[in-house]
């Protein structure tokens, strides 16, 4: 939905197609880091502090 967006944007001229471009990539690099940071240790470290605090709650 994101990029569909920002190509509607840059399609209607409100920003040039290299800036569109850029927000795109920044964008899909976030997410890629995001993904990983979930499913790597962190990420399991991460579940097992929320199950902690389901069980004291």
């Amino acid at each position: 939905m994101f990029y569909a967006a920002v190509g509607a944007v840059a399609l209607a001229e409100l920003v040039s197609w290299p800036a569109a471009a850029l927000f795109a990539t920044g964008h899909a690099l976030h997410q890629r880091a995001r993904n990983v940071t979930r499913t790597g240790a962190t990420g399991e470290a991460r579940e097992g502090l929320i199950e902690a605090f389901e069980d004291v709650a």
